[in-house]
């Protein structure tokens, strides 16, 4: 089930919507706590903070509504408020939760959404998370000397409440957009998140598409070592990902690959031997511009950076897993200017001619599973 409040609507036509989807939820009370999946989008939306609440308040007009979520998707622009969290909390068989542009403003916000108030969650996926002004005089400037300070308030209050915390053993994690340092270390920190941080050690997919963070502050051998799918942009090169062995790795998915020095920057700094000695798949989202020459189009057939840059760049890269290693390599080509299935029915020989021709690679084309979305 899916709430979106889109920006092009106007604003009679945004409270019609509201008022229509209310009312068809209130004629199916029975079955909103069979509900598994629910996404609610309102970050485009033009109607005031008000009205939204008012909003997710009829929906949730009872206490048993959307109570039997599995999946939970919210994203917004604006300080999360109490339905968006009672949203969150009412729901103890929530699995799945992805928050994305949400600004927190207490204690109690943030630990609901980084999945304190939900036992089972296993998928967690947060997208520009940051704070309002400062609160309870404890700053999240960097330095901040504050963590310890932080921990023991946010501890006293779950206590003083009565709150159920529980800490989120993950399974999957993605990191993207704009994320405080200091909300990171809280979160994996061992020092600093009341002794007990978030559960990574069992972590098997990992997304990390953040440009604000440094990835070696979060990640230890030790939880490095359980990863077996990264999935990472190219703009987020610089954030120390690439830095380390991953022992257990069995596929990386490349995404946004724009340029194509950054696309052969990760190839060299992941798909290694040394780094993935298990790799067993390869994504590669490349974005490709048809441009003219001489007149004449030059299509993704015809690319030379491609054919004579990254092709051969590739080849070697896994050429030196040896022959007896076998590794899928998927490509999703996006095309500003070509239609999709002309690129999907494209023949690979003619593309990446030295790669194709390797014994131990299978090249094809497809869509990358985007667990994240």
């Amino acid at each position: 089930m899916i709430f979106r409040l889109p920006a092009k609507f106007s604003e009679a036509k945004t409270r019609a919507y509201s008022t229509d989807f209310i009312e068809f939820l209130r004629g199916i009370p029975d079955l909103l706590a069979h509900v598994r999946r629910f996404s609610l989008q309102t970050e485009d939306s033009c109607m005031s903070k008000e009205f939204i609440e008012t909003t997710m308040q009829s929906i949730m007009f009872t206490t048993s509504a959307f109570g039997g979520l599995r999946f939970l998707k919210m994203t917004s622009g604006m300080v999360v408020i109490e339905p968006f969290l009672r949203l969150i909390s009412n729901n103890s068989k929530l699995e799945t939760l992805i928050v994305e542009g949400f600004v927190f403003s207490s204690r109690s916000a943030l630990g609901t959404l980084l999945g304190f108030r939900s036992p089972n969650i296993q998928t967690l996926c947060l997208g520009d998370i940051d704070r309002v002004e400062p609160y309870s005089g404890l700053s999240f400037q960097e330095p901040d000397p504050t963590f310890s300070a932080f921990r023991n308030v946010f501890a006293s209050e779950a206590t003083q409440r009565g709150t159920p915390t529980v800490v989120p053993s993950l399974q999957r994690l993605s990191l993207s957009g704009r994320i405080t340092r200091s909300l990171c270390l809280w979160m994996f920190s061992p020092p600093v998140q009341m002794d007990r941080p978030i559960q990574t050690y069992a972590l098997t997919d990992l997304r990390w598409r953040t440009y604000t963070i440094d990835y070696d502050d979060f990640f230890s051998a030790r939880q490095r070592s359980s990863i077996e799918s990264l999935a990472v942009n190219t703009d987020a090169l610089d954030t120390g990902f690439a830095a380390f062995n991953y022992p257990n790795l069995l596929s990386i998915q490349v995404f946004r690959g724009i340029y194509l020095h950054d696309v052969k920057r990760v190839l060299r700094e992941l798909v290694t031997l040394a780094r993935a000695p298990k790799l067993k798949a390869l994504h590669l989202n490349l974005w490709h511009r048809e441009t003219i020459m001489s007149g004449n189009y030059v299509g993704i057939h015809d690319d030379p950076a491609i054919r004579d840059t990254l092709d051969p760049y590739l080849c070697t890269q896994l050429q030196n897993f040896g022959e007896q290693h076998h590794i899928d390599v998927t490509l999703e080509i996006t095309s500003l200017d070509e239609p999709a299935g002309w690129v999907i029915a494209g023949d690979f020989g003619e593309v990446f001619p030295k790669t194709s021709r390797l014994p131990n690679v299978r090249l094809h084309m497809g869509v990358a599973e985007r667990w994240w979305e």
